[in-house]
């Protein structure tokens, strides 16, 4: 082929050999979730469950082969054949659970339709995605084994090389069978959307459509420079939005702590965690919070894993084995390598550098800003941007939720605990060892959204009088902050 036909825009052919590869992606990912009994939920992201595994296989055959087309689709003959005789019965039928949510969805994102379509057809014209996150057409053919290697400094490592890279394999393959760099600008969009998508089913089945709903249009309408993100070849709004989705699951878990929603948690924080190095405080924040509020919570259960701990601990030694094999294969393969490679699993950050002589680094300069008293209203103020008067509909929310929560006897307020919670315990974790850019933090966004559509959980309840409290202080704080 010539070079000109890899810099292609979308046509027929590319587009359809990208639907049938998510399409098999996608039955990976349903025979994953029966195995591993993923609640479907999370059915909008089976798809990407099965590439983040076939990404793994990647990563080791990468050792030996190079990303060339051919062997991309024969690689996907083990896998395939996996999914084929662990389900029996492969169905789509359960996407007709997400209509409503999906045609609200497209609906709102009418408006930005054209100009999504296009910034996700250009070429790559950003510095880092041809720095190390897309493959040239040479690389793809000719690349035959990773190289760590820093290529200027002998006996130094490659900085970008060591960074976690489930996602830009994601994209090398995707780039590597349809000669386009517009399917990997779209398939970091859908990875967004379809993150978005189950957000909103679990606002759905707790509240009905109207939390669904106002968490899509708020998503949508505050966070744009997120959204037009994801139409390059950056992973910053990828990261942001699959981070979101451990979240969901913690708060399945602390409201149930069974072995499912354990497994399920594991596998998309894994996942997460296979991003970029940015998720890891969300996540370790998150969990640390869950895991006080099981133990708050379910007091009941702490005494019977005290009354039988010898049954238990068999029972949990069985699970651990699984649970690791799933951390490893789903993400927690690239600290894995940077743990034997260097002696620091999140190399060079953080911990010191064995092998090397960078030793401790933070990650500073570039004009980011430090985390400090100072810096705090230009940290957070990305948060709301033009509408920075909503700061008080935000803190109205928190004030409503608790509110709720404490008249229904519901247990939502957790969820609270784990979004705000986590992101002030992050701030507190990240100011240690970096600081602060905007589009490492785009989780934020998604989580002020998240809080803002929270207080609407409660419309399910049809009480006459909370919606007109709701509706009504939030229409009087309108009016007086925009009029």
């Amino acid at each position: 082929m010539q070079l000109i036909d890899y810099f292609q825009t979308f046509t027929l052919i590319n587009f359809t050999i990208f639907g049938v590869f998510l399409l098999l992606m996608d039955f990976l990912g349903y025979s994953i979730a029966k195995i591993l009994k993923i609640t479907t939920v999370f059915r909008p992201v089976y798809w990407l469950i099965g590439f983040a595994l076939f990404s793994f296989e990647w990563f080791v055959l990468h050792f030996f082969m190079p990303f060339r087309p051919s062997l991309v689709w024969l690689s996907l003959i083990p896998l395939v054949t996996f999914a084929i005789f662990t389900v029996r019965k492969y169905s789509l039928k359960q996407f007709s659970l997400f209509w409503k949510e999906g045609l609200v969805l497209l609906f709102l994102l009418v408006p930005f339709a054209k100009a999504l379509f296009f910034h996700t057809a250009l070429p790559p014209r950003l510095w880092d995605e041809m720095a190390y996150h897309f493959y040239s057409p040479m690389r793809v053919d000719k690349e035959v084994s990773w190289n760590f290697s820093h290529p200027l400094q002998s006996g130094e490592f490659d900085f970008y090389m060591m960074l976690p890279r489930t996602i830009d394999v994601m994209y090398i393959l995707i780039f590597s069978i349809t000669h386009t760099y517009a399917t990997a600008q779209l398939l970091h969009l859908l990875i967004v959307l379809s993150s978005i998508l189950v957000v909103s089913k679990f606002f759905s089945e707790k509240g009905g459509l109207l939390p669904a709903v106002v968490f899509q249009f708020l998503f949508l309408f505050l966070n744009t420079e997120l959204l037009f993100d994801a139409t390059t070849g950056y992973i910053d709004s990828a990261t942001a939005a699959i981070v979101i989705l451990p979240l969901v699951a913690l708060f399945l878990y602390v409201q149930k702590p069974t072995a499912k929603n354990l497994m399920t948690t594991v596998l998309l924080s894994s996942l997460s965690m296979g991003t970029k190095y940015t998720a890891l405080s969300f996540l370790a924040s998150s969990w640390l919070i869950a895991l006080l509020l099981v133990l708050l919570t379910n007091r009941k259960i702490i005494d019977q894993v005290i009354k039988n701990k010898k049954k238990i601990l068999l029972v949990s030694l069985n699970t651990l084995g699984v649970l690791l094999v799933v951390s490893v294969l789903f993400g927690g393969y690239w600290y894995l390598k940077n743990m034997i490679m260097t002696g620091n699993p999140t190399h060079p950050f953080t911990f010191f550098c064995q092998a090397c002589s960078l030793g401790t680094a933070k990650l500073q300069g570039w004009g980011y800003l430090d985390f400090s008293v100072e810096n705090i209203v230009e940290i957070f103020y990305p948060l709301f941007h033009l509408f920075r008067d909503l700061v008080f509909l935000f803190f109205l929310s928190i004030v409503l939720l608790f509110y709720f929560s404490w008249k229904n006897k519901t247990k939502d307020w957790q969820l609270l605990i784990l979004a705000a919670g986590g992101v002030l315990l992050e701030v507190l974790l990240v100011s240690r060892v970096g600081n602060y850019a905007t589009r490492f933090f785009y989780h934020w966004f998604i989580l002020t959204s998240f809080i803002f559509s929270l207080p609407f959980l409660f419309f399910k309840q049809k009480n006459a009088k909370d919606i007109l409290i709701i509706f009504g202080l939030f229409l009087s704080a309108v009016v007086f902050l925009f009029f």
